[in-house]
């Protein structure tokens, strides 16, 4: 393994089990956009330029802060959390997806994801917000589906 080779990382968006119950998920399945609404796969970051399962190079404006999903480089000072790696995908296009929220094909709402969804740190990605589960407090965001 190379020094700027990542090690498995987490399972990404759409291997992560969910709980809800079968019908919700047939009817999220029949409602969402599918792969083909995604945009291809860039085989190297467009700003630092590292290859596809290779940490971001400090500094790159594309990289995460794996413990916020906030763009990295947003930090008063050097983040302490692990490096993120690039995964082919602009970060948060999988969950964008997979909550339906596009603008049109290959077109993710960013912003949506930002405002409306939680950052999970544990599972390195966003979770929608009819699916956080909090005791304390109601997340789901009216009419939200």
């Amino acid at each position: 393994m190379s020094p700027n080779t990542a090690p498995a990382a987490p399972a990404a968006a759409d291997e992560v089990a969910t709980a809800e119950p079968r019908s919700a998920a047939d009817h999220r399945a029949a409602t969402h956009p599918t792969d083909t609404d995604a945009t291809p796969v860039q085989k190297s970051c467009p700003d630092c330029e590292v290859a596809i399962g290779q940490y971001h190079v400090e500094g790159c404006d594309v990289a995460r802060c794996l413990a916020t999903g906030l763009q990295r480089l947003g930090h008063d000072e050097p983040c302490r959390c692990p490096q993120d790696v690039w995964t082919g995908r602009w970060p948060g296009e999988a969950e964008c997806l997979e909550f339906g929220w596009l603008y049109g094909p290959g077109l993710p709402d960013f912003n949506r994801l930002v405002m409306t969804a939680t950052w999970d740190p544990v599972a390195r990605r966003w979770t929608h917000p009819d699916h956080q589960n909090t005791p304390d407090q109601n997340t789901t965001v009216e009419g939200e589906q």
